[in-house]
């Protein structure tokens, strides 16, 4: 067997013109998405330090500029969620400046705009960050009636993975595939926790909590609510929640 990396192709029409020149001008026509820097030290880097990312392959990516590095940290804070160059730079420029009134040179702010796109092309480059050209199809935050798409739903029912709307194939456990079947958009998180509870007590799983195995409903349910915000909240991460 030979293991090759996955390529993928776009197909073009004969007689349109190929330009694959890469530059940061591009960039601001882009949106983009980054969990990178979540593990990233925020108080250290406000206090001047440098950003130390690495990559899915191994490679450590460092950023000094300070803009380039609040706008990672913000794109960390939205996640699993894209935005346009603009609004990133305006909100990493924020995040710097927070209420205060700030004067800068002209040529400076201009400098920083164009760093910033060059930066988050060199991070693309070396997988730190994502590029897109739509909105995200899917939400970043838990609602009181959380909605999965349906076709995640009915995969749900046949198998125990689903696909997406990242593209990504995730696998489930047995109680989180029976969770995402009733994220209709209708039901709370009560009413989730209620059929999670109804489901541990009518099917032949057992639920185990440090070892044990628990069998009186009072402490299902405490133990399924406890792990159900962050169950969900896991979900929309992975971009499977839509409303």
């Amino acid at each position: 067997m030979t293991r090759r990396t996955f390529r993928q192709t776009l197909l073009c029409k004969a007689d349109v013109t190929l330009d694959r020149t890469l530059d940061a001008q591009r960039v601001m026509q882009m949106r983009f998405a980054s969990p990178a820097a979540k593990s990233a030290d925020a108080q250290a880097i406000k206090q001047g330090g440098t950003m130390e990312l690495k990559t899915s392959g191994g490679v450590n990516v460092q950023i000094g500029h300070r803009i380039t590095i609040a706008a990672m940290l913000h794109l960390a804070r939205i996640w699993p969620l894209n935005i346009d160059f603009d609004s990133l730079l305006s909100a990493a420029r924020a995040s710097l400046s927070a209420d205060a009134v700030v004067l800068q040179n002209a040529s400076e702010f201009e400098q920083d705009r164009q760093t910033l796109a060059e930066n988050l092309l060199q991070s693309f480059i070396a997988g730190v960050i994502e590029l897109h050209t739509i909105p995200a199809s899917y939400v970043g935050e838990v609602s009181d009636v959380p909605e999965a798409c349906p076709l995640a739903r009915y995969q749900a029912t046949q198998g125990e993975a689903i696909a997406t709307r990242r593209h990504q194939l995730l696998p489930l456990d047995p109680l989180t595939q029976h969770l995402v079947q009733h994220l209709d958009g209708a039901t709370s998180h009560q009413g989730l926790l209620d059929r999670m509870v109804a489901y541990v007590a009518q099917s032949d799983v057992v639920l185990q909590h440090q070892g044990e195995a628990v069998t009186e409903t009072s402490k299902i349910q405490a133990i399924l609510q406890q792990k159900l915000l962050p169950n969900l909240k896991r979900l929309a991460e992975c971009g499977l929640l839509i409303g």
